[in-house]
């Protein structure tokens, strides 16, 4: 999907991989001490991030 709409093959792999370990690391850590306004925090900063760096970055 990602590729369909411009971004590099390479970007793209990247993205999913950050984007897997980001959301296994937010499983974790709901286990052990639950936070959602940190976690909302936190997605809001990656998504600012995933655009500066891979959308306006490209």
């Amino acid at each position: 999907m990602l590729i369909d709409r411009g971004w590099s093959e390479r970007d793209a792999r990247d993205l999913v991989a950050m984007t897997t370990s980001l959301v296994r690391g937010f499983a974790i850590r709901a286990m052990i001490r639950p936070d959602r306004g940190e976690t909302d925090r936190l997605m809001k900063r990656w998504a600012d991030m995933v655009d500066q760096t891979f959308v306006s970055g490209t």
